[in-house]
């Protein structure tokens, strides 16, 4: 069974706040005041369920701080969270691509950014590259 949990965009701030930091009172508030703000200001993605095969060794300095901060080892990463909004490139047999990570048909899947009918399940290999909100330059050529 997969994990349900989210993370969630700030429009105001232009930042994303992880599970953890949604769930220990994120900008001092309680998670059940962060879901009823009436401004708006949170856009909710979920968690896929999936990972994708980014090595311990691609990992930024701090990326790989902020995982053994988190308490985890280096033995035990096991590749990024794919989050619905994420952007991935996906390795293909014939090309790779840049994708978005949508809810679509009662599934989740790859839709190929700047196409509105190519879709692809999660059964390739992919790298998370970025997010809609904060990499929305990736999404060029999306009509």
């Amino acid at each position: 069974m997969r994990t349900i949990k989210f993370r969630a965009y700030d429009t105001i701030s232009k930042s994303m706040l992880s599970w953890e930091e949604l769930t220990c009172k994120a900008n001092n508030l309680k998670l059940s005041q962060l879901v009823n703000r009436k401004n708006g200001n949170l856009k909710w993605l979920e968690f896929t369920g999936h990972k994708d095969n980014t090595k311990w060794e691609q990992l930024t300095k701090d990326e790989q701080d902020k995982w053994i901060e988190d308490g985890n080892t280096k033995e035990n990463w096991n590749g990024k969270e794919i989050y619905e909004g994420d952007i991935c490139q996906l390795y293909l047999q014939k090309f790779t691509g840049k994708f978005e990570v949508i809810w679509h048909n009662s599934k989740w899947l790859y839709k190929e950014v700047g196409k509105n009918d190519n879709y692809f399940n999660f059964s390739f290999d992919s790298k998370v590259i970025g997010s809609v909100y904060e990499n929305p330059e990736l999404l060029k050529g999306k009509k």
